[in-house]
């Protein structure tokens, strides 16, 4: 039902690999909404589905216990080796980590993962998956999601199609969103990152914000993070 897997990404971007701990998997998303349906949650992989998400869609529990699944993996790997506490939602929908963890969770159908660190030694970390926008709706969200400079500029070359690009870029925004929100504990959209592709990096990319979030993240901060294109799927890791 769930298989585990090394991340994508775990051969890419590799600066953290003493800080952060990831664990990935593929599940059977049918078999997975037949149990919970049948029994509220999987017993098996000791997951409960937090009544919050009781009137969900089974597509969304599934993906809930697949990917608090992993994050319970991911902590016993950082050394919480009888963690068993329920990950619980917060109030904007994020993760709750134990005190002094910083983590973040994805899931894109069929595939789940979670990173996690010591808050100690990183500031925030954020990990997303996509799978590939359709053509038919590329255009119309692209100046949703794309910068000005985004929508101009060459490096979009370097991709097999618009859709592969701006699948990238829409990833790499909502690892940057996850890494940064629990910091500045604020909603952000996609055009305050502004977004290049490292073209002497294969599978890199660097930001910038367009704006002030706080007094430590303004307009101008830059950092980078990395993405892969796997098939049909896009992952990105933002780590700060």
């Amino acid at each position: 039902m769930m298989q585990l897997i090394s991340h994508p990404l775990d051969a890419t971007d590799t600066a953290f690999e003493n800080d952060c701990r990831t664990i990935s998997c593929l599940f059977d998303q049918r078999e997975m909404e037949a149990l919970i349906k049948a029994n509220g949650s999987i017993g098996e992989f000791g997951i409960e589905v937090p009544q919050v998400l009781n009137s969900a869609v089974a597509k969304r529990q599934a993906e809930f216990v697949a990917g608090r699944y992993c994050a319970r993996l991911a902590l016993q790997k950082l050394g919480y080796t009888a963690y068993k506490n329920p990950i619980e939602i917060g109030k904007f929908k994020q993760p709750l980590w134990p005190e002094g963890i910083i983590g973040s969770i994805t899931h894109s159908k069929g595939f789940a993962a979670s990173t996690v660190a010591n808050g100690s030694g990183l500031k925030g970390v954020g990990i997303d998956s996509e799978n590939m926008i359709q053509k038919s709706t590329a255009k119309r969200v692209a100046a949703h999601i794309l910068t000005a400079g985004e929508l101009a500029r060459a490096s979009r070359h370097y991709f097999t199609s618009d859709e592969q690009y701006l699948t990238v870029l829409f990833s790499a925004k909502e690892s940057i969103y996850k890494c940064l929100f629990p910091i500045i504990k604020s909603f952000f959209g996609f055009h305050v990152a502004d977004i290049t592709i490292d073209p002497e990096c294969p599978g890199k990319f660097g930001f910038e914000l367009t704006q002030d979030l706080n007094s430590d993240f303004q307009a101008g901060f830059s950092h980078f993070g990395f993405f892969v294109i796997d098939g049909n799927v896009v992952h990105t890791r933002v780590i700060l």
